[in-house]
């Protein structure tokens, strides 16, 4: 997930996409597009004028399923976090740890 028109160079290059994008590829009926994040589908609107529809991933592909019992976190990877979120919560779990096993 990159911005839209992230690898045009030029601005001509850029604008020309854009009104292709508008005026031939989305104006078809055959053509479907939906973006990941809301931020993602302002982003089309703003360039392009198009509304595009925000259909965000679920993650259903892993097979994990919502048990708090098990007290297991799943965390999907999105273009917004400039950081692994992955990373940054095993972390937090090991100092939390280290922690608790210092104070007692």
């Amino acid at each position: 997930g990159n911005p839209f028109g992230a690898y045009l160079r030029l601005q001509q290059q850029q604008e020309a996409f854009y009104r292709e994008f508008h005026d031939a590829l989305a104006a078809d009926p055959r053509n479907s597009f939906a973006c990941m994040s809301p931020y993602l589908s302002a982003l089309v609107y703003w360039h392009t004028g198009v509304s595009v529809p925000t259909v965000q991933p679920l993650g259903l592909y892993t097979g994990a399923s919502y048990r708090p019992e098990l007290a297991d976190i799943l965390v999907t990877k999105t273009i917004f976090v400039h950081w692994d979120m992955v990373c940054v919560l095993n972390r937090f779990a090991e100092r939390l740890s280290s922690a608790e096993a210092a104070s007692g």
